[in-house]
């Protein structure tokens, strides 16, 4: 099954990742799921911590499926919070079973997969490819199978590179607000209506 993901998630994704450089960032992925394809349409950020606490993904989970109107959930995005880290996978062993590196991730994902009867879906960034103004392709996706995970290409267009390129130069990641933030300061939008306005500016 292909991954399809538009400039402004994938343009999300990086700029969360970008204003928590030292911590491993998560998020919701909306969008539909076509035949073969998961297209994703935008993202909610959620948490910035390693380990997010569970009460408050099953609240940001209710808030975003419960929207009228809104995009389903059609998995979960994760970055390593180690710069250096170049994936979710850890190693492959001898049975060919893929360890993650990040059982947030995972646990949201399978659950999400669970509520809509199909495969698990994760979006991971590549940090390390976020070198030289963010300008190369960094993200990679990761699908569930009954033993194992697969490891499924995201291609992005040159107008998504640029888009994200852009944004990251305008320091947009200054923006983001994760639903973490929001539990904090309850009239921040984690949502990001705002940011994505931003975003798409350029596009």
């Amino acid at each position: 099954m292909a991954i399809e993901v538009d400039a402004l998630p994938y343009a999300t994704i990086v700029l969360h990742a970008l204003k928590y450089p030292a911590k491993a960032v998560y998020g919701l992925l909306l969008g539909e799921v076509k035949g073969n394809k998961v297209k994703v349409n935008n993202v909610v950020p959620l948490a910035h911590e390693a380990s997010p606490l569970s009460p408050s993904l099953e609240i940001a989970l209710t808030l975003v499926s419960s929207r009228p109107n809104g995009e389903a959930i059609v998995g979960v995005y994760y970055a390593p919070a180690n710069l250096k880290e170049t994936g979710l996978s850890i190693f492959l062993s001898e049975l060919s079973l893929l360890f993650i590196s990040s059982p947030t991730a995972i646990r949201l994902a399978q659950k999400i997969a669970a509520i809509n009867g199909g495969p698990a879906t994760i979006v991971e960034l590549q940090n390390a490819k976020l070198e030289g103004g963010c300008q190369n392709e960094c993200l990679t996706g990761r699908q569930s199978t009954e033993s194992s995970w697969k490891e499924v290409g995201i291609s992005a267009s040159q107008d998504t590179l640029t888009t994200v390129s852009q944004a990251a130069q305008r320091r947009l990641h200054r923006e983001v607000v994760d639903f973490e933030n929001h539990l904090d300061t309850p009239e921040s939008d984690f949502y990001n209506a705002a940011l994505a306005a931003s975003i798409l500016e350029s596009y």
